[in-house]
């Protein structure tokens, strides 16, 4: 259930919906309104369900119940997490960042978030249960390109500028493992194998 900044669209973990960027048909009418929103298709129909506003990053737990969204609204420039539910749209949890929103990861079950600030090598880890930051963890030298949970929710992976990818125990400050990028290329993205056991990233 990765996401990102830039990811246009994604399935489901349980492959029922595909979650995606749609054109705003109310851009013309109102000026200022977001280019594009996220909107939930139904794959055994392939009918649109629901539109769920602006996003730039999002994220599933694994049962696919459950659904991430952050950004910065378009409307006062406020940067916002949200937690919605998937089968009825309705958003369970709201925060209110004070930092700008990057690329998020929601752990498996749901408990916490992960969220790179944008523009900074700092990721914050919010309590989803709580509404608030229980720790930042640092390491990186550069801005965050992708971030991801491992399927047992006890490791995060994280791609940054600064050309490498780095392994956190979600629940403390220290940085678990570290892998060094090879080359002069960005480490750009992040996948676990199902069974956790192996990470496959991008460079580039």
């Amino acid at each position: 259930p990765a996401a990102g900044i830039g990811a246009s669209a994604g399935f489901s973990p349980d492959g029922k919906h595909l979650l995606a960027f749609k054109k705003n048909p109310a851009l013309r009418l109102k000026p200022g309104s977001p280019e594009y929103l996220m909107a939930l298709w139904d794959t055994a129909t392939w009918k649109e369900e629901r539109t769920l506003g602006e996003a730039n990053s999002w994220s599933f737990t694994a049962d696919g119940q459950r659904l991430a969204l952050g950004g910065r609204s378009s409307g006062d420039g406020l940067s916002f997490l949200k937690i919605v539910e998937v089968a009825t749209g309705n958003v369970v949890a709201s925060f209110s960042p004070t930092r700008a929103v990057g690329d998020i990861a929601l752990d498996p079950e749901g408990k916490l978030l992960a969220v790179a600030v944008s523009f900074t090598p700092l990721i914050d880890i919010w309590d989803v249960a709580g509404k608030k930051v229980v720790r930042t963890l640092r390491g990186h030298t550069g801005w965050m390109n992708g971030i991801v949970f491992a399927p047992d929710g006890k490791k995060l992976a994280t791609c940054s500028w600064d050309r490498t990818i780095k392994f956190w125990d979600p629940t403390a400050d220290a940085e678990a493992t570290r892998l060094a990028g090879r080359g002069a290329a960005v480490a750009s993205a992040a996948a676990f194998r199902p069974d956790g056991l192996q990470v496959a990233f991008v460079q580039g």
